[in-house]
């Protein structure tokens, strides 16, 4: 990952937790081995954000998200 992600990545994970600071907001959070490019964890809640600018299949993350949220 480029400088400009790993920047993207915090000054969004930074301003997520000004706006909900409920939630304990992390970069590179991994769910099931799977890195998350920005997550929110509380209590009863998680929100996860995928940056994807330059892969050939963006949705490839998120769906293995989704498979690993399933279970």
């Amino acid at each position: 990952m480029g400088e400009l992600a790993r920047e993207t990545q915090g000054r969004l994970r930074d301003a997520l937790a000004a706006r909900h600071p409920a939630l304990e907001w992390q970069v590179e959070h991994r769910l099931a081995g799977t890195p998350v490019d920005v997550a929110g964890i509380g209590d009863d809640r998680l929100v996860l954000l995928e940056l994807e600018w330059r892969r050939a299949d963006p949705a490839d993350n998120a769906a293995k998200l989704f498979r690993h949220l399933e279970r």
